[in-house]
C-alpha cells in the first residue's frame, strides 16, 4: 500500500515536471517566430546553418541549467522548513550519491534539445529572404504547433488535477481507516519450525523467556500476521448443516496471547486460555459469524462447527470485533482462529515493545535443544 502510494505521489510529480517542460517548450516556440529576422540578416552576413542550430540548441540548454540550478537553491532554501513541516529530515544534496548527478544533467539535455529543436532545425532552414519578411509557412506551422502542446499540456493539467484528488482520498483513508487491532511498537520475526507437539512447546517454553524480559510487553506465537499478505484458507460450516454450505474464511492458528498483543476488541465470550485448554475451541470474527447465518454474536456463542474434511466438532467460545487481517484493498474477510496448541502450525513470534526498546533475536535450534540470543537496546 504504501509503495503504491510513494508510486502515485511520484507519477504526480512527473506530471507536473512534465507540464512546466511543454510550457518551457511552447514559450520557446512562440519567441522563435520573433527572430526570423535576426537569423535573415546573419545569413546574409555568411552565417550557416550548422552555426545556427547550434546557437539554438546552446541557447535553450543554458536556459534549463540555470532553471536547475535555480531550483537546487529553492532546495536547499526550504530543506529546512519542510524537515519541520513532515516531522522527518529531508536529506541534503550531499547525502545523495555522486551518481544521481547523471540524472539532472540528463533532464537538462533532453530537456534543452527538446525546446531548441524547432527554432534550430526549421526557423535555421529558411531562405534568407522570407526570414526577412518575416513570412514563411512555418509561421502558420508554429501557431498549429503551439496549439498543439496548449492542447496538451491542458489534458496533462486534467489528468495531474485527477490524479491528485484520488491519491488525497486515498492518503486519508489510509491515515483515518481503523485497522481493528494496534499494531504499534510490534515486530514479528519468523521462527524455526518443528509442528511436531515437542516442536510446538519449545517455542512456547521460548515465548515465555522472552515475555519475562525487561523492555517486553508480551509475546505471541502464531502462523499469519496481520500484514495484509495472508492466505491461508479453511472451509467452514455449520454442524448439521449440508457441507455443500461450507464457506471459505481466512484461518488463523494463534495462541492465547495473540488477541491481547494486537489489542483486538473480543466483543463476546471468551478468549484462550492456554497450558492445553483449547482443545476443540474456536475464536471467530463479527463477519465470520454472520457469514455462518447468525443473527448476533450471543447466538452463536455455544454453537458447534466444522471443518470441512475433518471429523473433529468445534465449539464457538470467543466472538472479536472485525479487524483488516488482510488487505485494506478489500473489505474485511471472516476470520478463524483456533489455537496452536490443536492446529499445530506456527511461523512468527511477536513482540510488543515499550517504547525506545530495540530488540535483536537470534535463534537456533538443535535436536538436542534450542538457544535463544537476545540482545536489547
Amino acid at each position: 500500500m504504501v509503495r503504491k502510494m510513494i508510486y502515485s505521489l511520484s507519477a504526480v510529480a512527473l506530471f507536473i515536471l512534465g507540464m512546466a517542460v511543454i510550457n518551457f517548450i511552447n514559450m520557446s516556440v512562440s519567441r522563435s517566430s520573433a527572430r526570423m529576422k535576426e537569423i535573415g540578416i546573419r545569413k546574409v552576413l555568411g552565417g550557416i546553418k550548422k552555426q545556427l542550430v547550434i546557437q539554438f540548441l546552446t541557447e535553450s540548454v543554458i536556459i534549463v541549467l540555470l532553471a536547475t540550478v535555480a531550483a537546487f537553491a529553492v532546495y536547499l532554501l526550504t530543506q529546512g522548513f519542510f524537515s519541520n513541516l513532515l516531522g522527518k529530515n529531508i536529506p541534503s544534496l550531499n547525502d545523495f550519491p555522486v551518481y544521481y548527478m547523471v540524472y539532472p544533467m540528463l533532464f537538462i539535455f533532453l530537456a534543452g534539445m527538446g525546446a531548441g529543436l524547432y527554432p534550430a532545425f526549421v526557423l535555421a532552414s529558411l531562405k534568407s529572404v522570407e526570414s526577412l519578411k518575416g513570412k514563411s509557412d512555418s509561421v502558420k506551422n508554429n501557431v498549429l504547433l503551439r496549439k498543439g502542446l496548449v492542447a496538451f499540456q491542458f489534458i496533462t493539467a486534467t489528468v495531474a488535477f485527477v490524479g491528485a484528488i484520488v491519491i488525497s482520498k486515498q492518503v486519508n483513508f489510509f491515515l483515518s481507516k481503523k485497522l481493528g487491532y494496534n499494531k504499534d511498537y510490534i515486530i514479528s520475526a519468523q521462527v524455526p519450525r518443528d509442528w511436531s507437539q515437542q516442536g510446538v512447546d519449545k517455542v512456547i517454553a521460548i515465548r515465555n523467556q522472552f515475555k519475562m524480559l525487561p523492555g517486553i510487553k508480551d509475546v505471541s506465537l502464531s502462523y499469519e500476521v496481520p500484514d495484509g499478505n495472508n492466505v491461508g484458507q479453511a472451509y467452514i460450516y455449520r454442524q448439521g448443516t449440508d457441507t455443500a454450505k461450507a464457506l471459505p474464511m481466512q484461518f488463523l492458528s494463534s495462541d492465547e496471547q495473540f488477541i491481547n498483543l494486537y489489542q483486538i476488541s473480543l466483543t463476546d465470550g471468551t478468549g484462550f486460555q492456554g497450558n492445553r485448554l483449547d482443545s476443540g475451541k474456536i475464536i471467530m470474527n463479527e463477519t465470520a459469524i454472520k457469514s455462518l447465518g447468525f443473527n448476533a454474536s450471543k447466538d452463536a456463542l455455544g454453537q458447534q462447527i466444522r471443518f470441512l474434511g475433518d471429523p473433529t466438532i468445534f465449539e464457538i467460545t470467543g466472538i472479536t470485533s472485525d479487524f483488516h487481517f488482510g488487505s485494506m484493498q478489500q473489505k474485511v474477510q471472516p476470520v478463524i482462529i483456533a489455537n496452536v496448541q490443536f492446529a499445530q502450525i506456527y511461523r512468527y513470534l511477536s513482540f510488543k515493545l515499550t517504547p525506545g526498546t530495540c530488540l535483536l533475536i537470534l535463534m537456533h535450534y538443535r535436536k538436542s535443544g534450542q538457544h535463544c540470543w537476545v540482545t536489547l537496546l
